[in-house]
């Protein structure tokens, strides 16, 4: 069984607001501004930037009809829509960046200078992103948005992971994918972004007792985006 689109999302709290301010952040964002990994890189040259703007999307445009339509490019480091300017402008942008300029370069050419990006008839307008974000030196070639888990089925179910993930971070869901079991439960979930999502996840069920003590396997998956 597959699921697609679910997550968690909330206002920012007063704190949180004027986090945004200090640090420059649009007041649209409904990420965490105290992560410093959200912060802009504004010194950064422009081809370092593995950052991009799309707008002119459909209004009601999905997270998962967006990624389901990057191949052959890389893995997704961080993405967000922005419903915000919807009801002024009549349609959606969003916020995409890679792990690194490789990537990021493929989906210029392949997306931008080649065929374009459609969804829904509607062509995307793309462009290097305002807010920078670097190439993610360091982090391991395995690390992506995906996360292949297995493990007792009364932890390892979407109502008992994201009740719990919900009290810990923000998140959104690409697509989730159960594979049936009768002995364990055995789920792939695709979030939106490694940062601040795959990343608290992949931490939480490698750390917590409730998992240890239960023996709950979890890895990196491939992104489909880099395929």
């Amino acid at each position: 069984m597959v699921l697609y689109g679910e997550g968690f999302q909330r206002e920012p709290t007063a704190f949180e607001r004027l986090m945004q301010l200090a640090t420059n952040m649009s007041p649209n964002y409904h990420g965490d501004p105290g992560n410093i990994y959200n912060y802009s890189n504004v010194d950064l040259p422009d081809a370092e930037n593995c950052s991009f703007w799309m707008e002119r999307l459909p209004p009601d445009v999905t997270l998962t009809e967006i990624l389901a339509n990057i191949r052959h490019c890389g893995r997704i480091y961080a993405i967000h829509v922005n419903r915000e300017q919807v009801p002024r402008f009549g349609h959606a942008g969003r916020k995409l960046a890679f792990f690194d300029r490789a990537s990021a370069h493929r989906f210029w050419v392949q997306y931008v200078l080649h065929q374009g990006f459609f969804i829904r008839g509607y062509q995307a307008y793309i462009r290097r992103n305002r807010n920078k974000v670097a190439e993610q030196f360091g982090l391991q070639n395995t690390f992506s948005r995906c996360l292949v888990i297995a493990g007792p089925q009364n932890i390892v179910n979407t109502q008992y992971l994201f009740n719990l993930w919900k009290q810990k971070f923000i998140w959104d869901i690409d697509t989730v994918i159960h594979h049936p079991s009768p002995y364990f439960g055995k789920l792939e979930i695709r979030f939106g972004s490694y940062r601040a999502q795959a990343s608290i996840a992949f931490k939480i069920l490698t750390t917590c007792k409730v998992f240890l003590d239960a023996d709950v396997w979890v890895e990196y998956a491939r992104d489909p985006c880099d395929v």
